[in-house]
């Protein structure tokens, strides 16, 4: 029997055939490789801009957290503690004396509960100013406080008592005077009365 021989052509044109298919299959390997790099390369660029956000969040919660305590401890300043209120009373006595103006009566109150956006409306300037609060500040701070209100009744002329209510609103600590009362008695003596209120955090 006779063995049919391929022709160089034949030959020529199987080669390239293999060739042909050679290539494809190279290009479809290298297309799926590249592929899945891409997908690779976009899952890490994405888990990279996650840990990005995750730091940024951390590092703005840290600044918040330190931020936080900074304004706590500076506002704590300006509130009294219970053992300061019988020293307190007693500079109150000491300005009376100062101001020459004479005390009737020194009567405490109850604790009460209040937030501090309650008494905001009735802060002096010099107040807000210690606290470094601006008007949209004073609508979102909500910190609950402890207000203990202090009866006070004293005598003396116009000038004097001035000057009394002006020591007590330059006090170091947070007050506030409220329901303030001047009736005449004997001219120039005047009879004064208003609420002191002072203010701790709610233990």
């Amino acid at each position: 029997m006779r063995k049919s021989k391929l022709e160089p052509k034949q030959i020529k044109t199987l080669f390239i055939l293999v060739g042909i298919i050679f290539t494809l299959l190279l290009g479809f390997l290298t297309y799926y490789e590249f592929s899945a790099y891409l997908k690779v390369k976009k899952k890490i660029k994405a888990r990279q801009l996650y840990l990005s956000r995750l730091e940024k969040d951390l590092e703005n919660l840290n600044s918040f957290i330190k931020k936080y305590e900074e304004e706590r401890t500076r506002f704590a300043k300006l509130l009294f503690k219970k053992r300061d209120i019988p020293a307190f009373l007693e500079k109150v006595s000491f300005f009376a004396k100062k101001s020459k103006v004479k005390v009737i009566s020194l009567k405490t109150g109850k604790f009460s509960q209040v937030k501090v956006s309650e008494e905001m409306a009735s802060l002096p300037k010099l107040a807000k100013k210690r606290l470094g609060l601006k008007k949209k500040e004073e609508e979102e701070k909500k910190v609950v406080l402890s207000c203990l209100p202090i009866n006070v009744r004293i005598e003396g002329n116009f000038s004097s008592i001035i000057n009394f209510l002006t020591f007590l609103e330059g006090y170091r600590q947070l007050l506030t005077l409220t329901d303030v009362k001047i009736k005449r008695k004997n001219y120039p003596v005047l009879d004064c009365s208003f609420v002191l209120k002072i203010y701790s955090l709610k233990e």
